[in-house]
């Protein structure tokens, strides 16, 4: 070995040696950048391959919401309206009418009157009753009878020329047109002279058959036409305009019309 090399050797090598040394330092250098390099490419993919996920999950949410949205609409369009409440139904009503309007449309009132005895002299003072015989319904026909009955208060009592009167009708609600509630009041009248009374107005001549009795023990068949029915006798003003609430609904479901 020669002088140099041994030297070269003991202080760190040949020129040479310092030169690989050099080279060696700037690989690792290169490498360690390299390195770095790629980390930081393979990062970079993660992070745009993460972006690119969260895109595809964003779009497949807002594809499914639009799905969701169209298939609604869709529904909405087949989907019938909510319809309005109906109320009772018309048997229902006509039951309620049947048991309610007998009771309540009892009206007695005293009044002055050009009404005669038998014997035809005027009679001053008189008591009346209007009341409801009766009230059926077969189907939307409606079948009434009123009677109007009279009697002397005068002592000693007379006998009157007529004593009581009947009307009966036969109405088929779908042929009425509305009805009507109104206050009366007699001017004759004595004492409780205010009641309600109501009209059923028809598109049709309505039939009433009357019966007039006397006195003597005769009877009179009288026959008329009308549009209007007339309840009289109702001396509570509420119940009245609950009874002709019930008489307008079921005359607004005896006119609907068949849906086939």
């Amino acid at each position: 070995m020669q002088p140099q090399t041994v030297i070269d050797a003991i202080v760190g090598g040949s020129s040479s040696s310092k030169l690989d040394k050099t080279g060696s330092d700037n690989a690792l250098k290169a490498l360690s950048f390299g390195s770095l390099e790629e980390h930081s490419g393979h990062t970079c993919s993660r992070a745009s391959a993460m972006k690119i996920q969260d895109l595809m999950l964003y779009l497949c949410s807002l594809s499914m919401l639009l799905v969701v949205v169209y298939v609604n609409e869709g529904l909405a369009g087949t989907r019938q309206p909510p319809q309005p409440e109906q109320g009772p139904s018309l048997g229902e009503t006509l039951s309620w009418l049947s048991e309610k309007v007998p009771p309540y449309s009892y009206y007695k009132f005293r009044f002055r009157d050009k009404n005669t005895d038998k014997r035809g002299s005027p009679v001053e003072n008189m008591e009346t009753i209007f009341k409801v015989d009766f009230l059926h319904f077969n189907g939307a026909v409606m079948s009434l009878q009123t009677s109007h009955i009279s009697r002397t208060l005068e002592s000693p009592p007379r006998e009157l020329h007529i004593i009581k009167s009947e009307s009966s009708y036969n109405v088929n609600l779908g042929h009425l047109k509305f009805s009507g509630i109104e206050q009366q009041r007699s001017t004759t009248c004595i004492d409780n002279c205010v009641y309600w009374s109501i009209s059923l107005l028809s598109n049709y001549k309505i039939k009433e058959y009357r019966k007039v009795y006397f006195s003597d023990g005769s009877i009179e068949n009288v026959d008329d036409d009308s549009h209007v029915v007339s309840i009289w006798g109702f001396t509570d003003e509420d119940v009245a305009r609950r009874i002709h609430r019930a008489f307008e609904h079921a005359i607004n479901l005896s006119q609907k019309k068949e849906p086939f």
